[in-house]
């Protein structure tokens, strides 16, 4: 039962009703360190859902709250609809330049990196390959 959405209700007869269920905030929950997000399994009581960089996990986090009362996050998104807090809510990534090696000339192309690369960097080894 621990994976399971609940939302609890007591202010009227009969008020578990599936209207009742969806009309209920739940939010994407993801800690920096973790490969996929997870549906909330409680209602986010604060009102706003949030996706943003951890800076120093280098990862995507997202929860419930908002991007003002989390510490050490760029690039914050809030948002107020249930499972909002998605990666299409954040600006879009920056794109680099990516050579690729096994064309001659080497030719490169656009890559759109992830969200939490900043910048991008160019390298020539000896022969002035990039």
């Amino acid at each position: 039962m621990s994976n399971i959405q609940c939302a609890q209700c007591n202010n009227s007869p009969a008020c578990n009703a599936d209207s009742f269920f969806e009309s209920q905030l739940f939010c994407l929950e993801k800690d920096g360190r973790k490969w996929k997000e997870n549906k909330g399994k409680s209602v986010c009581e604060i009102g706003f859902c949030f996706i943003a960089v951890d800076k120093n996990e280098l990862g995507l986090v997202q929860g419930c709250g908002k991007c003002s009362d989390q510490q050490n996050l760029t690039k914050c998104s809030n948002c107020s609809a249930p499972l909002c807090n998605t990666e299409t809510i954040l600006p879009p990534p920056i794109k680099c330049h990516h050579p690729n090696i096994n064309f001659q000339p080497y030719i490169k192309r656009n890559k759109t990196c992830h969200h939490v690369y900043d910048s991008c960097y160019i390298a020539w080894d000896v022969f002035w390959r990039g």
